[in-house]
């Protein structure tokens, strides 16, 4: 098995007792409002996933709140564009009990190369919001006068009505003083123009249920933006899961990078480890070389949190790959390279025995 090197850091923080009181979270160089700053009264922070790479910086912070979670967050998206410059890449809506994936961006003030993301995901157990820094432009329509496009005052090719090629007050292709359409009274809306671009069919993954929590409510607080939990078994042992094929993609891209971030950050802080063998591909099976220092007393909180980080997130790229209630990732520890006898934690297993 081959070790292969990337330049990435990762941080797991079990408790977010830390970032209760902050003010902004900082991605990056880049500052972005906590919950705290906008509501102005501090909401329990349950984990802070930190991670960073040569192309990206990323913080996952998620909420333990009992109510008002649509409410909170709508006051929360509405001050990232009122007050901090964000822009909302669509239309959100706050209203029900969960939602997901409404992103918010805008350019770097650090780096006019970069762009910060917030993605909001909320339900009835509170609300996760993923800050993420990297390369890219923002590119927002610009004209020389008060309105969108190319004319003197309004928003479309005309002279000084708000949408398309006419000369009256109106939107549309007529004269006169309507609201949207070819009439010329002041009428309701249009059938709407037929949605001519193709919807992208979804895929169904199937992921091992303690990776993602005890019910659906904490799988969609957990899941990754752009999945949709589909439904939990009635064995309660696994989730369904719905994304775009693309986003099946990214996020094998993405699980694994986060996995060798994660032996990276084990490499460099829990006492003990020598070495970290593994295959990328699936990460089936994770061996850790260690010496005499690893199973010390003093080490044995760093020791069982690297073993657990590994069993926790090893396995997501076999999800995503689709092996589904086949996934299994063996996480070995010998002490020396030639040692015959060794420990293992077998995941997600472990977590149903």
């Amino acid at each position: 098995m081959v070790v292969i090197g990337v330049v990435i850091a990762l941080i797991v923080i079990l408790g977010g007792n830390n970032y209760d009181s902050e003010e902004f979270f900082e991605v990056g160089g880049d500052k972005v409002p906590s919950v705290m700053n906008v509501i102005g009264e501090k909401r329990k922070i349950s984990g802070v996933t930190i991670s960073s790479s040569k192309s990206a910086d990323k913080m996952v912070v998620e909420y333990s709140v009992s109510d008002n979670q649509g409410d909170e967050m709508e006051e929360y998206a509405a001050a990232l564009v009122k007050d901090f410059d964000f822009i909302a890449l669509d239309e959100y809506d706050f209203s029900g009990k969960r939602g997901g994936g409404f992103q918010f961006v805008k350019v770097s003030d650090e780096d006019d190369d970069h762009i910060v993301m917030v993605t909001i995901d909320f339900n009835n157990s509170g609300y996760k919001l993923t800050i993420e820094r990297r390369e890219g432009e923002l590119n927002i329509g610009s004209a020389g006068n008060n309105d969108d496009d190319n004319n003197g005052g309004d928003d479309n090719n005309n002279g000084g009505d708000d949408d398309v090629n006419n000369g009256g007050g109106d939107d549309d292709n007529n004269g006169g003083d309507d609201d949207d359409d070819n009439n010329g009274g002041d009428d309701a809306d249009a059938t709407p123009p037929p949605d001519d671009e193709p919807k992208e069919d979804l895929v169904e993954v199937i992921c091992p249920a303690p990776l993602l929590g005890k019910s659906v409510e904490d799988a969609m607080a957990n899941a990754p933006a752009g999945v949709t939990v589909v439904s939990m078994s009635s064995d309660n042992k696994s989730f369904t899961l719905e994304l775009t094929e693309e986003r099946r993609q990214q996020l094998i891209v993405e699980s694994r990078e986060l996995t060798k971030g994660i032996i990276k950050a084990i490499l460099d802080t829990t006492p003990g480890v020598e070495e970290i063998y593994f295959v990328e591909e699936r990460f089936e099976e994770i061996r850790m070389i260690v010496n005499a220092d690893f199973e010390k007393d003093e080490n044995s909180e760093k020791k069982w949190q690297a073993v657990g980080a590994l069993a926790f997130n090893g396995p997501m790229t076999q999800v995503w790959l689709g092996t589904g209630m086949n996934t299994l990732v063996d996480v070995q520890w010998f002490e020396g390279e030639d040692a015959e006898t060794y420990w293992s934690v077998k995941s997600p297993d472990c977590y149903f025995n």
